[in-house]
């Protein structure tokens, strides 16, 4: 087992983490099939408001990871943590374009559920989809707090 990395004691990477870790779990949460909104626009509509405020959030977290990650290591080395960081950092640009494609998609499906079309399988297609998103950041998050604290 490796120390932990410095970036552990940065309270606004932390702060920065928890904050977004929670809007994952809310995320989780909305997308449940038990999440008791009466509608599927309700529902979408958290989700999309959700997503609005984790995106900003989650791209400089993201960001601030990637510049400590390469402060951090010797270029020329490339050992297995530095790949194992590297293999995680390539991670991110995917997840975040999965997200904002998704956001767009949910924005797309409310305006016609809100027009009256008939969206419903589309609006269930999406949370599902959007549930399984979610849970790939949420895995991701976990993954990243092992790598950095040396488990």
């Amino acid at each position: 087992m490796t120390p932990a990395l410095p970036i552990l004691q940065d309270e606004v990477f932390l702060e920065e983490h928890r904050r977004i870790r929670l809007r994952l779990l809310r995320l989780r949460r909305f997308t449940s099939p038990d999440s008791g909104f009466p509608t599927a626009v309700s529902c979408l509509i958290s989700c999309l408001d959700e997503i609005d405020g984790l995106l900003p959030e989650l791209t400089a977290h993201f960001a601030r990871e990637q510049r400590f990650f390469y402060s951090q290591f010797d270029l020329d080395d490339h050992g297995e943590a530095f790949q194992a960081g590297e293999a995680l950092l390539g991670e991110h640009q995917p997840l975040v374009r999965e997200l904002r494609a998704l956001q767009e998609s949910g924005r797309r499906v409310v305006e016609e559920l809100r027009a009256g079309h008939d969206a419903g399988s589309m609006a269930g297609a999406l949370r599902i989809y959007l549930s399984a998103t979610v849970q790939d950041l949420i895995d991701h998050e976990e993954k990243d707090r092992e790598l950095l604290s040396g488990a």
